[in-house]
């Protein structure tokens, strides 16, 4: 990313971000920089691009950013037509029925827990990639494959049917791109 000096007869690199396909760039009042990829998603940096931290929804073909003058919200659109706004405790949709897209990978408590015979497992992707979702006995050994492939940033949950498996503790573990989160849970029967 560059930007102008002089008037235009000047220009100089301003960004150490590497992210390909940028389609917009918008500075709040504050000075915040914002930067939208569409396929690694929403950028800040509060130091003139020296260091970007990720706001999340890769792989949702962010296209444009607007700042709010009046308040420094900042409002995302993508691709397919949805729209987000960005305030300083994090992302969330102002379309309607939508759920918000998450700005943090998070694995929560399965539920119920301790569960007989199944389990809803809930967990959040702010960057579509590829990830793991798998369960393991108390010995380390893999006793299931709940997601394994491709997914979408977002919210997302998955049931764990332990019938076929002994009663026990339980771990299961989310991996992928920049992610290793691990929590247990019981089966009874």
């Amino acid at each position: 990313m560059y930007c102008y000096l002089n008037g235009g007869t000047t220009w100089s690199k301003v960004a150490n971000l590497n992210a390909p396909f940028i389609y917009s760039v918008v500075v709040d009042n504050t000075g915040k920089v914002f930067v939208a990829s569409w396929t690694t998603g929403v950028f800040m940096s509060s130091d003139n691009g020296e260091t970007w931290t990720s706001l999340g929804m890769g792989g949702l073909g962010v296209s444009a950013i607007v700042v709010n003058p009046d308040n420094n919200d900042v409002f995302i659109g993508t691709k397919e037509g949805k729209i987000f706004l960005y305030k300083s405790g994090g992302l969330t949709s102002v379309s309607d029925n939508e759920e918000s897209v998450p700005t943090k990978f998070e694995l929560n408590q399965n539920y119920p827990n301790p569960f007989n015979p199944s389990t809803v497992i809930r967990f959040a992707i702010p960057e579509a990639g590829m990830f793991t979702l798998k369960v393991y006995n108390i010995l380390g050994q893999e006793v299931a494959t709940l997601v394994d492939g491709q997914m979408s940033s977002g919210i997302h949950k998955v049931n764990f049917d332990a019938s076929r498996l002994a009663s026990g503790v339980y771990v299961y573990r989310l991996v992928g791109n920049n992610v290793n989160i691990s929590k247990k849970m019981i089966a009874i029967k």
